[in-house]
């Protein structure tokens, strides 16, 4: 019997909490939710920084990693279904990294300010009809 809260929510949390709240999360495989101050390294076809800013990261129960901005549909970074994720607190920051094997490439978020951290369990079955 899994003790696991179905909906976890921490609302300025520490490092440490925030670093707690996401191991629960990934190693669960839950939705995790963190918004803040964050900056992303992506290693793998080619290298990228994106510079700080306050964003929306997701990761999903598939595995699947999306970095938002407050603006526009598409994420700014993003990884697909099947990610192995290590979360570590080092020097008052919270990384998450999220790592594929094929074709080997890497995104690292880092947070130094969190307003939100957010793990729950989404039941979906609802169907999408193709036609009326």
């Amino acid at each position: 019997m899994s003790n696991s809260k179905p909906l976890t929510v921490l609302v300025s949390p520490n490092v440490a909490e925030a670093e707690k709240t996401a191991k629960e999360a990934v190693s669960q495989r839950k939705t995790l939710l963190v918004i803040g101050n964050c900056w992303v390294h992506y290693l793998g076809r080619a290298r990228s920084k994106l510079e700080p800013g306050e964003r929306i990261l997701i990761i999903k129960e598939d595995g699947s990693l999306l970095v938002h901005r407050s603006v526009g549909y598409e994420p700014v970074n993003w990884q697909p279904p099947g990610c192995i994720f290590h979360v570590q607190a080092k020097d008052n920051t919270l990384e998450i990294r999220a790592v594929r094997q094929k074709p080997r490439e890497s995104v690292k978020v880092f947070f130094d300010k969190i307003q939100i951290v957010s793990a729950l369990s989404l039941v979906d079955s609802g169907e999408f009809p193709s036609a009326y």
